[in-house]
């Protein structure tokens, strides 16, 4: 009986400091380790709080604040969006979609961008119940001058693997150094000091009230769609298009030498989307028309023929997939002019029910033979079998 009361004594004494301890090293976590980098975490609980944000630069890593965001999201999405800034104006009601809505679009997003964003959300168990990727042509560009810098390799091959059934190589992410630190009495002296000292030098995110202001910067709404700064929403049509001459020139999406869809690559995203409509996920995709005078280059140059090839492949594959498929890379088609965008790139949000609203929503044409994607649709019914 003695020892017994020594026992429970002890763990009176041993309990609480344990919970402190951990406590104070998750809440705290003055290096990072544990919950992420303060500044990105600030972001994504803004955004989880319905709060707007500004001071949103290139700085900031888009796919570390996303980690962030699944990580504290508490329910699944309604409606989830994926793309690249070019999808940053896509809203709940361009899209008709009720409910919880957020749009991931991510600057200059890649291939891998788009799997393994979709992919945080499929391992999270918090799979949105309606999907809209916009799919910009250089997802389809085996070139290097196609992927981003940032992008996330190593999720990518994981959701190739372990989602897709893709062979491919990926490490397994190492838990053990946050477990390490959780419990670490070192960490814990580290966080009361850093608790302590002085952080006004800090960079930290303005947090804004989610209304659409009328700001000379860029902010990113609680939805995720960015509202362009007022000199840019308010530049003359002669500025937009000189803007887009400029980027024909540059070819500033680095789409020259994209000659031919890449078999490979459209392979992966077809089975990307057969996986997500298996798994009940009601898929649209969205061909975001570019600028006129960027247009005429793009549709006439050989060397940018691959355009063309990817708005095709992916007309097959809504048809095939019996998911929806709206807009058009061509302007014409998607029934917009040059003064509907911002730039040579950015279509405006107000905009996009030209292409997007119930009367106006191309249709997916009867499906085209196509080899490849035959291909895909085995390779999937052998994965489900499997």
């Amino acid at each position: 009986m003695r020892l017994i009361k020594l026992l429970l004594k002890g763990l009176l004494v041993t309990v609480p400091l344990a919970l402190l301890l951990i406590t104070v090293n998750y809440r705290v976590d003055g290096s990072a380790v544990l919950r992420g980098d303060k500044f990105e975490l600030e972001v994504a609980q803004a955004w989880l709080s319905d709060k707007a944000v500004g001071n949103f630069t290139n700085a900031i890593n888009e796919r570390s604040v996303m980690r962030l965001y699944v990580e504290n999201l508490n329910q699944p999405l309604d409606t989830l969006v994926l793309g690249s800034s070019r999808a940053m104006q896509i809203t709940a009601a361009s899209t008709g979609a009720e409910g919880y809505f957020f749009n991931a679009g991510m600057t200059g997003a890649d291939r891998k961008d788009i799997l393994s964003t979709f992919y945080l959300f499929d391992r999270a168990d918090k799979l949105p119940e309606n999907l809209v990727i916009a799919v910009d042509p250089w997802i389809f560009f085996d070139s290097e001058e196609a992927l981003n810098f940032r992008s996330d390799d190593n999720l990518y091959r994981e959701f190739l693997s372990q989602r897709l059934g893709m062979e491919t190589e990926y490490t397994p992410e190492d838990q053990s150094v946050r477990r390490k630190a959780l419990t670490s009495p070192a960490y814990f002296q580290e966080n009361i000091q850093y608790f302590y000292s002085d952080h006004s030098e800090e960079e930290r995110p303005t947090i804004l009230a989610n209304r659409m202001d009328d700001l000379d910067e860029d902010i990113r709404l609680a939805d995720g769609t960015q509202w362009y700064s007022a000199s840019v929403r308010n530049a003359s049509q002669d500025q937009v298009d000189h803007n887009a001459l400029e980027v024909a020139n540059v070819d500033y999406a680095q789409l020259y030498g994209f000659t031919d869809v890449d078999e490979e690559l459209l392979r992966q995203f077809q089975a990307f989307i057969s996986y997500a409509v298996n798994r009940g996920v009601n898929v649209t995709l969205v061909l975001t028309p570019f600028h006129p005078i960027y247009w005429d280059m793009l549709s006439v140059n050989p060397d940018y023929s691959g355009v063309q090839q990817a708005e095709q492949a992916m007309r097959n594959l809504a048809a095939q997939q019996g998911v929806l498929l709206v807009g058009s890379y061509n302007p014409t088609d998607a029934n917009v002019s040059n003064e509907d965008f911002y730039d040579g790139l950015h279509i405006r949000r107000e905009s996009i029910c030209k292409y997007y609203d119930d009367g106006k929503k191309v249709e997916a044409p009867e499906p085209v033979q196509q080899e490849i994607t035959q291909d895909a649709e085995q390779d999937s019914e052998t994965e489900r079998q499997t």
